[in-house]
């Protein structure tokens, strides 16, 4: 059972650089729609609402945009749940997290934290 407000779309709507398959707006998925069975993404993206819900709602949000600490411990449970869907894409997200979210972290720690 998708979450009510997943949304597939051509484009997603914060992505000027199209560098992300899904994207979470507060309590709203978007999944472009060449990922759309892709399980693990989804369940990534449900991650971030689930902290948007859990964490305080605005708090949660300004809280990603201004804390590179507080966006990588989110991406990293983003990615982990992702990793149970796609065991093999380690390197992969490893390269996502160093490049996609300006947070300036090691691979090998950002692997070491992936893997826990």
């Amino acid at each position: 059972m998708r979450w009510p407000f997943t949304f597939i779309v051509d484009k997603l709507p914060i992505d000027p650089e199209n560098r992300y398959g899904g994207q979470v707006l507060m309590f709203l998925i978007f999944i472009k729609k060449q990922y759309e069975n892709d399980e693990g993404l989804y369940q990534h993206e449900l991650v971030h609402v689930k902290q948007f819900f859990y964490r305080g709602l605005i708090i949660h949000n300004l809280r990603y945009a201004f804390s590179k600490s507080y966006r990588y411990r989110c991406e990293i449970e983003g990615y982990r749940k992702q990793l149970e869907y796609w065991p093999g894409q380690t390197a992969l997200y490893v390269s996502f997290i160093c490049n996609k979210y300006n947070l300036d972290v090691d691979p090998d720690d950002v692997r070491k934290d992936l893997l826990k």
